[in-house]
């Protein structure tokens, strides 16, 4: 392992990911000898994997993950992956175009102060008005007057704030969107409640959780490669994988899996192109009899079709593909 990852060091890029599945019962070895090879402060994270679907009931302690261990060529300059974990629901703020908080944030590192919102104010609702008020945070000492959508004159408003130095900034602006430190488009309105919220246009949705959940068991995949008349003891799932290779921002990606398996990596840059979702080039390393028994063929199938049954597809939905291989002595 040892060897092998001190050649795959070379050939990785400096923004790239190294990510290596290992057992419970080999991680601590494979962490000393990927820490001597990417060194220990280019550690990104140790997944765990939970394989549900997949447990010894036989056995004393039921093990229901594996690790996937993640180094990068240079941490510092590997970027935020541009995906959302698998089992965040459809329906979760983070899908949003637009990250939305208040602002009122009372504590020692946000003391209370005055801030005067000016006519012109952005306001979430069309009208209405809101009467000063002491009895809950913030503290209004106007009365907030909207009318089409903003204030018709100022107002004092008094509480801590954890965007202050945004807000001010966005008052300065004369109530036109800024960017914060992150570049971010950033802009405030007063709510219905009398509340200040701050909101931030999302660029790139990235929510990367270190358990990984609802990606398919090895089971099911088992079955799945079964309906295209393939055998396999133990292959990864499609959905882990597909995850796995939305981990760069880069399009067109070159993904090297030298431990090919079954051929999932292929397969899963092939549904991600499939459903529009990324295009990922890949090279596939293995040895032995797995290339012509099932790597091959399991790739064909995948392109031509994305549901098998009984050896044949249910249904035709091809895409292109371009497939070249090499055999070495």
């Amino acid at each position: 392992m040892l060897d092998r990852t001190a050649l795959a060091s070379e050939l990785l890029s400096e923004t790239g990911i190294f990510l290596q599945s290992v057992s419970d019962h080999e991680v601590d070895r494979l962490r000393l000898c990927l820490d001597e090879v990417w060194g220990r402060h280019n550690f990104l994270a140790n997944f765990i994997w939970n394989n549900e679907g997949n447990i010894d009931n036989q056995s004393k302690v039921k093990v229901n993950h594996e690790y996937i261990v993640a180094y990068c060529k240079n941490e510092r300059l590997y970027p935020h992956a541009h995906v959302i974990a698998p089992d965040i629901e459809q329906e979760s703020k983070l899908y949003n175009e637009t990250i939305e908080n208040s602002i009122t944030k009372n504590g020692p590192a946000n003391p209370p102060s005055e801030v005067l919102l000016p006519a012109g104010f952005p306001a979430s609702f069309e009208s209405g008005i809101i009467p000063p008020r002491d009895s809950e945070w913030p503290h209004l000492r106007d009365a907030v007057i909207v009318e089409s959508g903003q204030l018709t004159k100022p107002a004092r408003a008094y509480s801590g704030w954890s965007s202050r130095n945004l807000l001010d900034a966005f008052i300065a602006n004369g109530c036109q969107p800024i960017l914060d430190s992150k570049g971010l488009k950033t802009w405030f309105k007063v709510t219905h409640t009398g509340a200040i919220y701050c909101y931030k246009e999302r660029k790139n949705q990235s929510h990367v959780l270190s358990v990984i959940r609802n990606v398919g068991t090895v089971k099911k995949t088992s079955g799945m490669l079964a309906n295209m008349g393939f055998s396999f003891s133990y292959p990864k799932p499609v959905d882990l994988i597909s995850y796995l290779l939305q981990f760069t921002n880069k399009d067109d990606a070159l993904v090297l899996d030298y431990y090919a398996g079954s051929g999932t990596t292929a397969h899963a840059a092939i549904e991600l192109a499939r459903n529009g979702k990324a295009r990922r080039r890949y090279i596939l390393v293995d040895h032995g009899a797995y290339f012509d028994d099932i790597i091959r063929p399991r790739i064909r199938k995948a392109v031509y079709s994305p549901s098998w049954a009984n050896g044949k597809p249910t249904h035709a939905h091809g895409v292109s593909h371009l497939l070249k291989y090499i055999r070495l002595e």
